[in-house]
């Protein structure tokens, strides 16, 4: 044991040497390994992933459900929506309003051909008309036509019958039907497209317009894109408005998982394509105004709505929101650090170096996690070591401002420290020996903090996992740069490193006493605070401990039972000015008994039906039993709309009756309800189970709960058509259940964790077991206490519609509270055991109070100023003064949530936990 101690401190003093006498190899080195990665390593945003469901395990019932779907519906490769709605908010739509809409129709409708007719081309080079996915797309380029000649009808009506505005606006269909004709053989059809190909061409080369093309949909999402419903659609037109005077509905399907990357880059595309529509509308009314003619009112925005909605948008939102959170966070946190820095040592050299050492410790950690994450998504190899999200950056940025902060300056102030007792002339031999005698308690800060958050990569929900392993990694590298780049800067900084604040002038020269009185007034004025406070403290330990856990108990108590109220709604956690939730809100007024998204249900008989007229006749009682409370429409294969619960007769005269079988047979309706895979032909069915409540909400879980009974219950029953089928449930609804449960267990699981891994590296440090237990004890008090407050603060705030919780926040303020609370802890206690083994018990406590209160206290500002940041960083300040014809990128009510719990936590660890509970508890048992 002597021998590996001497090892060890015969390797810290070398190190030490190597820092302070070759101080430029780390200073240059670090900081060409800053350029060097920032320069190689790929951009943060071309390696970040996002979404919630496609990280949920392989076993989660709605992956399991998703992937039936996929086996039996191989060709429906939709995995979410984007819902456009058009609206005239004070009555019938106008002709500029129609003019709009059909634009904006035509364009997504003509964009979604061209994709799908390039899909099938690029498996074969003719297509057959009779294959169903070429008349699927037979359809679109129809629509697609039919929606130009109302549109070029109504630019005409605008503009003046003889204005040639849009000829060229109208190639882009016929070039599809070209290509359309080509590719199915049909030599006539190509001839005719072609001849009035030529004429349009010559009609737009003598046009004004001739040189604005029509703004499709962007080329990087056409990938995403599988389909588009409007209400020319013969099966869903009147679910989207055909006969709605003030309203129309248009349902892009996305490839995209709701919460995915991609789906900004989508709603991105669709704003421009909307505002191009309009510019379009605003022009044509301008033209009949310079012919002279009175010209119609271009349409009015408020008046005139379109919004953007459904699961989708939602995602895209969220995103979006955590993207402007983490830039704004990071703005907000370096002001924070550069003022509180200032305020407290008033040294611009103190304020620059924590700085630069966070700068580097950031840029290279992102850089070798970009470069981690790029590796894992490109080669075999290196196995999918690691994945970045767009919220990960968010933790990444306060936690190594925050942590980064503190650990420099302990080292900063401890060097301090040495030159007030040493002098210029041992400038480095002092910063030496100050960096050896911190250097454990850095260490063990550092190590407390990564261990505890790398027990996130135990989770089993894959967000949680790599967030833990990308922290853990960004932590050590940040550790690593903490313990040598600062102590390097100074030593080749020399001791203008604290100036303007120059050493004690009583402790090195007495004649020069009265030129720094001011500065020794001032550090007496401190010294004077803290021994009074730790006398106090020490004085009388049992009165004090017991009314500081008295002050705590009651937060905690409200804590431990608000622990479980959470919320996964996740379009509650979005601002009220979200682009999907004004649009959410407006399908609500228009089209009350219309469904954004529902439960979709896929299910597979053990054996075939004899025939199709069979397997209509077991849907139709399949579809019956599925009304179970809070659904209001189950859509089938015999129920295409989902217009006839149980209670509803068909009865002969009746149009709805006519249209359902009319729709019944119609090949989309096939192709969407029934498997027509040679494997399930005959034995799979999908139903698309409508319900009233948001799909986010506890009352959308309930319903599924009660739905998945029921499909038990069936495949249960031996007298039934559907006896021993497989149901396998998808979509919004079944994914958040399996992510609230995923998560719950993964909350305890890693909670328990990151007890046991703390409180091991407390046991290493202190080798006290009692203490070390109690430390934990404080921290977790700290944590509960925090959780309450911040519960009924929000809770105030929101009012009665406030539901709880972020569901990511008692975790996340777990791990990070009780990891980052025991830097101090063990900062304090390391110090306290020092002190004691040179004057005592009591003079040691004494001693250690007073000369770590100021430090602690500072740094616990500056972390709660970081954790402000992101805070903040969260509320949109815009948000009030955003267009509604705009997409507005709106606030996080859950990284504000997070941000203040975070903030308040720290600042109830600083000036409670830290300075009273845990000295008291120290002098109360006088531990040795």
């Amino acid at each position: 044991m002597a021998t590996s101690d001497n090892l060890s401190s015969s390797l810290i003093s070398w190190l030490s040497h190597c820092l302070t006498q070759r101080w430029y190899w780390f200073v240059f080195g670090w900081i060409a390994l800053t350029i060097g990665l920032r320069l190689t390593s790929p951009a943060w945003e071309s390696v970040v992933k996002d979404g919630d469901f496609e990280f949920l395990p392989a076993e989660s019932p709605s992956r399991v459900g998703l992937a039936a779907l996929r086996r039996a519906f191989p060709e429906d490769k939709a995995k979410s929506q984007m819902v456009l709605l058009f609206a005239t908010m004070d009555g019938p739509a106008t002709t500029q309003d129609k003019c709009t809409t059909l634009d904006v129709a035509r364009r997504l409708t003509c964009s979604t051909a061209q994709i799908h007719l390039a899909r099938l081309l690029n498996d074969t080079e003719h297509l057959d008309p009779r294959d169903p996915a070429v008349e699927r797309l037979k359809h679109q380029i129809d629509s697609a036509f039919e929606f130009d000649a109302q549109w070029f009808d109504m630019v005409r009506s605008i503009a003046g019958a003889e204005s040639d505005l849009g000829n060229r606006r109208l190639i882009e269909v016929f070039e599809l039907r070209r290509d359309y004709a080509i590719a199915i053989n049909d030599q006539e059809m190509a001839n005719t497209e072609l001849q009035t190909l030529s004429t349009l061409n010559d009609q737009s080369q003598r046009s004004l317009t001739s040189e604005k093309k029509p703004l499709l949909l962007d080329l990087e999402v056409h990938e995403s894109i599988e389909d588009v419903w409007t209400w020319n659609d013969p099966v869903l037109s009147n679910k989207l408005g055909i006969d709605n005077p003030s309203a129309k509905l248009l349902a892009l399907q996305i490839r995209e998982e709701f919460m995915a990357v991609q789906n900004v880059k989508i709603m991105q595309s669709l704003q421009n394509v909307i505002d191009d529509c309009r510019r379009l509308t605003e022009e044509a009314s301008s033209v009949q105004k310079t012919q002279g003619d009175q010209a119609k009112p271009a349409s009015d925005q408020n008046r005139f709505r379109i919004e953007i909605t459904g699961p989708a948008a939602v995602g895209a939102d969220l995103i979006s929101a955590a993207k402007a959170s983490v830039s704004r966070s990071e703005s907000y946190a370096i002001i924070a650090i550069i003022l509180t820095l200032l305020i407290i040592y008033r040294s611009p050299l103190l304020v620059f170096l924590p700085l630069l050492t966070i700068g580097i410790a950031l840029s290279v950690s992102t850089s070798l996690l970009s470069i981690a994450a790029y590796l894992s998504s490109t080669t075999t190899w290196f196995g999918s070591m690691i994945e970045l999200y767009a919220t990960t950056r968010v933790f990444l940025v306060v936690l190594i401002f925050g942590i980064g902060t503190d650990l420099t300056l302990f080292l900063i102030v401890r060097c301090r420290e040495g030159y007030f007792q040493n002098g210029d002339s041992h400038w480095r031999p002092t910063i030496a020996t100050s960096w050896q005698n911190v250097l454990h308690a850095i260490i063990g800060s550092g190590l407390t903090t990564t261990i505890g958050l790398s027990m996130m990569a135990f989770s089993s929900f894959a967000k949680f996992k790599y967030s833990g392993i990308a922290i853990s990694i960004a932590l050590l590298v940040t550790l690593a740069v903490c313990i040598t780049f600062p102590t390097a800067a100074m030593a080749g900084m020399g001791p203008i490193a604290f100036w303007p604040r120059r050493k004690r002038a009583s402790a090195l020269n007495p004649q020069a006493e009265s030129e720094d009185m001011n500065l020794a007034k001032h550090v007496s004025a401190s010294e004077r605070f803290w021994r009074w406070l730790a006398s106090w403290v020490i004085g009388r330990p049992g009165f004090i401990l017991l009314a500081s856990l008295a002050f705590l108990f009651v937060p905690a108590v409200v804590g431990f039972l608000k622990m479980n109220s959470v919320t996964y709604n996740l379009v509650g956690e979005l601002s009220a000015d979200a682009t999907s939730r004004k649009g959410q809100k407006l399908v609500e007024q228009f089209f009350p008994n219309t469904e954004t998204s529902s439960i979709t249900l896929c299910v597979i008989a053990a054996t075939n039906f004899q025939d199709d007229q069979d397997l209509r006749h077991a849907i139709e009682l399949y579809r019956k039993q599925l009304f179970e409370p809070g659904v209001t429409a189950v859509q089938a294969l015999t129920d295409p709309l989902g217009e006839f619960p149980p209670d509803r007769s068909m009865s002969l005269l009746s149009s709805g009756a006519w249209r359902r079988r009319m729709l019944q047979r119609h090949p989309l309706t096939l192709q969407k309800y029934v498997s027509r895979t040679s494997e399930l032909s005959l034995r799979a069915a999908r139903f698309e189970i409508v319900m009233r409540a948001d799909p986010f909400s506890d009352e959308a879980a309930k319903i599924l709960e009660r739905v998945t009974r029921q499909t038990e219950s069936i495949s249960q029953n031996p007298d039934g058509e559907w006896f021993e089928s497989r149901a396998a449930i998808s979509g919004t609804t079944a994914g958040i259940v399996d992510l609230k449960y995923v998560t719950q267990r993964d909350e305890s699981r890693v909670q328990l964790l990151v007890v046991l891994s703390v409180l091991g590296v407390i046991l290493v440090l202190t080798k006290r077991f009692e203490l070390s237990v109690y430390l934990m004890l404080t921290v977790l008090l700290s944590y509960l206490a925090t959780l309450g407050v911040t519960y009924y603060l929000f809770r105030l705030l929101y009012g009665v519609d406030y539901e709880g919780l972020d569901w990511k926040v008692p975790l996340f303020l777990f791990v990070i509270l009780v990891a980052v609370g025991q830097d101090y802890n063990i900062y304090l206690t390391s110090r306290v055991l020092e002190e004691q083994r040179k004057s005592g018990q009591r003079q040691g406590l004494m001693d250690a109070f007073v000369s770590t209160g100021g430090i602690i206290t500072s740094c616990g500002l500056i972390m709660f100023s970081t954790f402000a940041a992101m805070c903040i960083g969260g509320i949109d300040f815009q948000g009030v003064s955003a267009s509604t014809s705009q997409w507005h990128v709106p606030a996080l009510r859950g990284i504000n949530e997070l941000g203040f719990a975070l903030s308040f936590g720290v600042l109830l660890d600083t000036f409670v936990i830290r300075t009273i509970v845990v000295p008291a508890y120290l002098a109360f048992r006088r531990l040795e």
